[in-house]
């Protein structure tokens, strides 16, 4: 069983820690307490802009990633007439690429299925930047 550094929760400032055990062993309760304050344990919280859930499933940080990337559609949907080309390819580096880069190493061996929209939405941000068709089969 290992126990996450403390941690600061997304939602909140206060300190947090999250267990994490093996094949889904049950886990006695574990109170901690720095200088007579409670630290509680939660489901997931952001470490150093990575969100780790106590399952280690990744799913709430590829969400948030999704978030932030679904945001860039519509206005890289406006610019590609509009800019050149070099331009496009500058944006995308600057604006999705390290958003999908950043913690991959540690997010990016989860399962593929956990992957796919994330997948998904690159290569549509990708079609978009390099004014190619969406091809349906």
């Amino acid at each position: 069983m290992r126990i996450a550094p403390p941690a600061v929760n997304h939602r909140s400032v206060a300190a947090s820690y999250s267990v994490f055990s093996p094949n889904k062993i049950p886990v006695p309760t574990v109170t901690i307490k720095i200088n007579d304050t409670k630290i509680k344990c939660v489901k997931e919280c952001k470490y150093i802009g990575v969100i780790i859930d106590d399952e280690l499933k990744w799913t709430s940080h590829i969400e948030f990633v999704l978030q932030k990337l679904k945001r860039l559609l519509r206005i890289l949907y406006k610019m590609r007439y509009k800019l050149p080309d070099l331009c496009l390819q500058n944006i995308y580096f600057a604006f999705v690429h390290p958003y999908i880069l950043y913690g991959l190493e540690v997010y990016g061996n989860t399962f593929p299925s956990y992957l796919d929209k994330l997948t998904v939405l690159n290569n549509k941000l990708l079609r978009i930047l390099y004014r190619k068709r969406s091809y349906l089969l």
